[in-house]
């Protein structure tokens, strides 16, 4: 039976009342759109940030999660629901509309439905306009902005439309 507790809840342990780890849960947000979400362990010795991209780990094992990390980008996992200590376990939305940290490039705002690539790294990391200097070239358009900033070098607290489907190996679930 899918768990069903709050998504900003987070839990030192596995076992009675938490979710498995890897479970992937599917919900409409409070709009409408459907939103994609797996329980993670936070395998950094660092705490995961709230509304920071994290990469998942595969290394270590399934539906574990770190701090970005150079060359990460390519197993962006999502935006962590709540901050995760370190070893511990919680909710990172990677599918559907999410609140994200983005910052235009220097000389533009991000404008609504620009494409957004990681910049940065560890607690410091946040979505920036792709193509800009600092963005991992690599791998973008991980999200979709679905707000503008207000200027092109301050960091913001934004809407995003989050695309990582394929760190989990999953498809939007309806039902």
């Amino acid at each position: 039976m899918p768990h069903t507790g709050s998504l900003t809840d987070t839990y030192s342990a596995l076992g009675l009342g938490a979710p498995s780890l890897g479970e992937i849960r599917w919900e409409k947000d409070s709009d409408g759109y459907l939103c994609g979400y797996v329980f993670v362990k936070n395998a950094d010795s660092s705490d995961l940030v709230a509304l920071r991209p994290c990469y998942r780990d595969a290394a270590n094992g399934a539906a574990q999660v770190k701090l970005m990390a150079s060359g990460t980008a390519n197993m962006f996992a999502g935006i962590p629901m709540a901050a995760i200590k370190a070893g511990e376990y919680g909710w990172v939305q990677f599918y559907g509309k999410a609140t994200a940290k983005i910052v235009g490039d220097d000389t533009n705002a991000v404008e609504i439905y620009s494409p957004l690539s990681v910049n940065g790294t560890g607690s410091s990391a946040n979505l920036i306009r792709a193509g800009a200097a600092g963005a991992d070239a690599a791998y973008p358009n991980f999200a979709i902005a679905l707000e503008t900033t207000s200027d092109a070098s301050s960091e913001e607290s934004k809407k995003v439309l989050l695309v990582c489907l394929a760190a989990w190996g999953c498809v939007p679930q309806t039902g």
